[in-house]
């Protein structure tokens, strides 16, 4: 249905939706995945950021469609938000979307996307084997980056969930 709020979650072998309104991410470890793009949309560690913007998903005649959100808050902000307004943080599942997502904002903005941690899942719970990790980043700093990002350089990278981004949606 257009303009519901759903997760969508594109595999090999299915195509999903479910609904998220109501759930508290305090109930889950999360792992914010910030988008930025620049380049080559490689996942990679960001220094916490005082600001990033935020990746929304929506769907358009049953195609997924990111859009950017150039308003900074916190993950679990940016993910009300979403769901509230779009359909919800944006879910990259291949190459493809991550170069949608990538063309979706502007290429110097880090933005949430909905990913979360351990293990690494999508907001929804899901999984997907794509991944766009810079493993040279990628480690937890302190403990507490716990949620995912995508950098200038279209890396992924985890972040705090505390920290204020713009995001994209699809």
């Amino acid at each position: 249905t257009v303009g519901a709020t759903v997760w969508l979650l594109v595999s090999a072998s299915t195509v999903w939706c479910r609904r998220w309104e109501g759930v508290s991410m305090m109930d889950v470890s999360l792992a914010n995945i910030l988008l930025s793009a620049t380049s080559s949309m490689d996942f990679s560690e960001q220094p916490d950021t005082p600001e990033s913007h935020i990746l929304t998903l929506t769907f358009y005649q049953n195609k997924k469609n990111y859009v950017f959100i150039n308003q900074a808050m916190s993950w679990s902000s940016a993910q009300q938000y979403c769901r509230k307004n779009y359909k919800d943080l944006a879910m990259i599942e291949n190459q493809e979307e991550n170069t949608e997502a990538q063309n979706a904002k502007p290429s110097s903005d880090v933005v949430w996307i909905g990913l979360y941690r351990e293990p690494w899942t999508w907001s929804d719970g899901s999984n997907s084997s794509f991944r766009n990790w810079n493993d040279s980043y990628l480690n937890n700093y302190a403990d507490k980056q716990h949620c995912g990002i995508e950098n200038s350089d279209h890396n992924w990278d985890d972040l705090n969930c505390v920290s204020h981004l713009k995001t994209c949606v699809k």
